[in-house]
């Protein structure tokens, strides 16, 4: 896998499963999972993001157990993000 430095794979997945996205005026882009309990950013003109080293920043709320958060870096692929979140998103059996 290639960088891409593109959030197109991501955003085209939350898209489809009907989360609420907000593109800002500087380029960052936000969504939020139909259950309000996933948060994505895609932070690609977010000064503090870059000094922290990321680009994707992720925070889950479990319905039980504690939240967590997952960040990648400018140079994760974003079907490598994609491809973690689809995991994440999948029913379990």
């Amino acid at each position: 896998m290639l960088t891409d430095h593109e959030a197109t794979a991501v955003l085209d997945l939350i898209t489809r499963r009907g989360w609420a996205v907000v593109a800002t005026p500087d380029g960052n882009v936000h969504g939020t999972s139909p259950d309000g309990r996933i948060y994505l950013a895609w932070l690609p003109e977010d000064p503090s993001a870059w000094s922290r080293g990321i680009i994707w920043d992720l925070h889950v709320r479990p319905e039980h157990g504690p939240g967590w958060r997952q960040e990648f870096g400018p140079d994760t692929p974003s079907t490598a993000v994609a491809a973690f979140l689809a995991a994440l998103l999948a029913p379990v059996a």
